[in-house]
């Protein structure tokens, strides 16, 4: 018969008893020495096997830990790297005044940065192209200022400085709040008169001159004061100070540095000056006389630290106490 190793094992010729039974087969010395030396190379392979079963086992283990180790450092890591997502996602931010006004074509299709008029812009009409294109149509604005007007329910009459097309006097009107407005730009001025707003071409600190102490209800100025010197900041504040009620208050919005996305964009209009971050704008109003301010964000989550990240604008909004603040909800009790 065959062995379990599979090889025939020594078998004789055998004879027959006298029962009739098969004898059983011989296994000589040569047959028993051939078996134990296959047993011992098999039992040599199997200890191979086995210690080959521990180093594997062994790098295994040593693997486990390096992608336990991976997986707590990528959950480490991720708020990082979303972050950092989002930085680059604020940076390559195409303005959203861009809405092509820019873009044309070579002879091959391919884009390109330019302009083509059918005929040249006189001056007045270039200056309001370039309003249109670094601020927005004029639905546009009036979306991004209307969340102002609750600030104002009670607050009339309302100077607006720096009015531009009336975007927030008519606002003003919509709501039922006495207001009117002052720009140096007259081709802006004649839009916003073309809507029946009383808007007036003139210097704006010409208008506060001529202002009585204490006679305005508010003073807003939407993206000004970063158009201007800084010594004429603190001018304008102190001056706005002069022409407020006691229960008044001042809101002056502008572009918040904080915002990559923001401050991307902040040089795109040459004619700003210099940004101003909500902590160099308050410690100004504190110098102007205004005794309470707070840094307002029209488009906030809630979150201070998000929405110094995130929103493109803010506005100080100061008075000459704490009261007007508390009353409209800025500041606690």
């Amino acid at each position: 018969m065959r062995s379990v190793f599979g090889r025939g094992t020594h078998s004789g010729a055998g004879t027959q008893g006298a029962g009739g039974g098969a004898a059983e087969a011989d296994v000589g010395p040569g047959t028993e020495d051939q078996v134990r030396r296959r047993l011992r190379r098999h039992g040599a392979r199997l200890r191979k096997h086995g210690d080959r079963l521990l180093q594997l086992e062994t790098q295994i283990e040593s693997l486990r830990e390096v992608v336990e180790q991976a997986v707590a450092h990528e959950h480490h890591a991720r708020p990082r790297l979303d972050r950092l997502d989002l930085l680059f996602d604020h940076v390559e931010t195409v303005p959203a005044s861009d809405r092509g006004e820019l873009r044309l074509s070579d002879p091959e299709g391919r884009a390109v940065m330019g302009y083509a008029d059918s005929r040249p812009l006189d001056p007045e009409e270039a200056y309001v192209a370039f309003e249109a294109l670094f601020r927005g149509s004029r639905a546009e604005i009036q979306d991004k200022q209307r969340p102002y007007l609750p600030l104002l329910a009670d607050a009339a009459p309302v100077l607006d400085l720096g009015c531009g097309r009336g975007e927030f006097l008519e606002l003003l009107r919509e709501a039922g709040i006495e207001g009117h407005g002052v720009d140096l730009d007259a081709e802006m001025v004649k839009l916003a008169t073309a809507q029946g707003l009383d808007a007036r071409v003139g210097d704006l600190f010409d208008e506060l001159a001529r202002t009585p102490d204490g006679s305005l209800g508010a003073v807003v100025c939407f993206q000004v004061v970063e158009h201007l010197e800084p010594h004429d900041v603190q001018r304008l504040l102190t001056e706005t100070h002069r022409v407020l009620a006691d229960a008044g208050v001042a809101v002056f919005e502008t572009v918040n540095p904080h915002s990559v996305r923001a401050f991307r964009f902040f040089w795109l209009d040459v004619t700003h000056r210099i940004p101003l971050f909500p902590e160099s704008l308050l410690s100004l109003a504190r110098g102007s006389g205004f005794s309470a301010g707070v840094a307002w964000f029209p488009e906030s989550s809630g979150e201070l630290v998000e929405d110094l990240r995130e929103c493109g604008d803010y506005a100080l909004v100061c008075a000459r106490g704490p009261g007007p603040l508390v009353a409209r909800g800025l500041l606690g009790d």
